[in-house]
């Protein structure tokens, strides 16, 4: 067993997510006061920020190429999809409300990324078309 994210201190690192050629994403406030998104190269250990905001990060998904992630936006969510490579971000119409789960998943030829929001009187479900 190898320990990933050494560091000193505290720091939070979570929400793992293998994305292949020896790549992880996760969720961490390292060196940081906002919790971002982080890649890892396992193979080195070395990491860097994908997503650095200055507010937190709550959760993510990620499909091939695409990142959906909510950020903590004055205590609603605001809900974003980023082509990784390009780092291109577009904000996705929500209605007020906190993301509550993020998913990717993949419906025959087309793949989609789903975010359900919990608002105060109602539950929405919003579906992103993410290319590729």
């Amino acid at each position: 067993m190898r320990e990933l994210t050494k560091h000193a201190g505290e720091a939070l690192n979570h929400s793992p997510k293998y994305v292949g050629d020896g790549r992880l994403l996760y969720l961490t406030n390292m060196d940081s006061e906002y919790v971002g998104i982080a890649q890892m190269d396992l193979s080195t250990g070395n990491w860097k920020y994908v997503v650095q905001l200055d507010r937190d990060v709550e959760l993510f998904d990620v499909w091939r190429d695409y990142l959906v992630f909510a950020l903590n936006e004055g205590g609603a969510s605001g809900l974003y999809y980023m082509h990784i490579p390009s780092g291109l971000t577009h904000k996705i119409a929500l209605p007020p409300g906190v993301v509550t789960s993020c998913s990717s998943e993949t419906a025959g030829s087309s793949s989609r990324s789903r975010a359900s929001t919990a608002a105060t009187r109602s539950t929405h479900t919003r579906q992103v078309q993410s290319g590729g």
